[in-house]
């Protein structure tokens, strides 16, 4: 795949009069070089790029330093980068940036340039605690730069051949959340003085990230099954009945268990007569809900239960043609009705004729 890159160069350079080992003094000057190259793959998820290479040059330096360490992601023209932001990186998802390294002859004379023939080791001073950072050579070995014997008689801005190379990640254990930091890198090696200095380049690099979840929202709906037809049941307690049914269960695309429930519930008491309606609903974790309904009618078929009915009797004629005749009235109890109709015909105390 062929990407456009950027990269920066960061240089010192001696106002003049200054300690060539001093922080002190000295002006910064970026710039920038840019062209077509081939760069690693990369993926997308929910609008994310992820993983590309990083196109960057960086000059590290001091005051009156004469050589520099370039971090160079594609060896480009001008430009100006003074930070890396790695965009939106997906939670539990890596997401890498690759640098190459090379050192540049500057200023001739000065014995603060790396010595001929030294191969500066190029180490990551410091990072953030969310951010990997690895320094490798290319293609490989150890983290060094080599310089040819004759590097300091070599002209100004010549580049070393050798190189070597650094990955920063943010890995997919890093936290949620908007993420900064800086990154110090360091060459260090001998320089071209008879004693053979050690001297050091280093150089931060502002590194930002936003780790995020990038799950797609869940809009779909819990699926229901077993939710019961309409029924029609007897009364089984006073005023109607207590009705349970099986519990219906429910399916979704994303929540392994959503909840499905009831209202009212199994188990509820239902009046005498209806239709009552029940709705059972299935609702998942992203609060998506689907609901189905069935009715519940009561019907009371059973007749209520007599007792204390008088057994057959005779009875001695009490009046002009027969008798009167009365007796205990009977009782009743019903399931549903607490208070059945009881009566006989004719009623007690009636006048019956004489004979049967």
């Amino acid at each position: 795949m062929i990407r456009s890159a950027t990269s920066v160069v960061r240089k010192w350079e001696d106002t003049g009069g200054l300690d060539p080992m001093s922080d002190q003094g000295g002006r910064v000057h970026f710039f920038t070089r840019a062209r077509r190259v081939a760069g690693p793959s990369f993926s997308r998820r929910a609008g994310v790029v992820l993983p590309m290479a990083l196109a960057f040059v960086l000059v590290l330096g001091a005051v009156a330093w004469a050589d520099e360490l370039l971090v160079d992601g594609d060896e480009l023209t001008s430009g100006v980068q003074t930070s890396i932001s790695f965009g939106t990186v997906c939670e539990g998802e890596s997401a890498a940036r690759t640098a190459v390294f090379y050192i540049k002859r500057t200023t001739n004379g000065n014995p603060n340039i790396f010595k001929g023939g030294s191969a500066p080791v190029v180490s990551v001073y410091s990072a953030p605690a969310w951010l990997s950072v690895a320094v490798d050579e290319l293609p490989a070995g150890a983290s060094s730069v080599a310089l040819p014997s004759n590097w300091p008689s070599l002209v100004v801005d010549t580049l070393s051949s050798d190189t070597a190379k650094a990955t920063l990640t943010v890995p997919a254990s890093a936290p949620a959340g908007a993420l900064s930091g800086n990154v110090v890198f360091r060459a260090t090696g001998p320089n071209n003085q008879a004693s053979a200095v050690t001297i050091t380049r280093d150089a931060t690099l502002s590194v930002t990230a936003t780790v995020e979840d990038c799950t797609p929202a869940d809009t779909t709906p819990p699926v229901l099954s077993g939710v019961p037809t309409d029924m029609t049941v007897e009364g089984n307690t006073t005023g109607g009945a207590n009705v349970s049914w099986a519990a219906p269960t429910a399916t979704d695309n994303v929540d392994p268990a959503p909840t499905v429930g009831c209202s009212p519930h199994s188990g509820s008491f239902f009046a005498l007569g209806g239709p009552h309606t029940v709705t059972c609903t299935a609702t998942d974790a992203a609060g998506n809900s689907a609901g189905q309904s069935f009715n519940v009618t009561v019907v009371d078929t059973t007749p209520p239960v007599l007792s204390g009915v008088p057994s057959n009797m005779v009875v001695e004629g009490n009046t002009t043609g027969g008798a009167n005749v009365s007796w205990t009235p009977p009782t009743a109890t019903d399931i549903v009705d607490p208070a059945p109709t009881v009566g006989c015909s004719p009623p007690s105390s009636s006048f019956f004729a004489l004979g049967g």
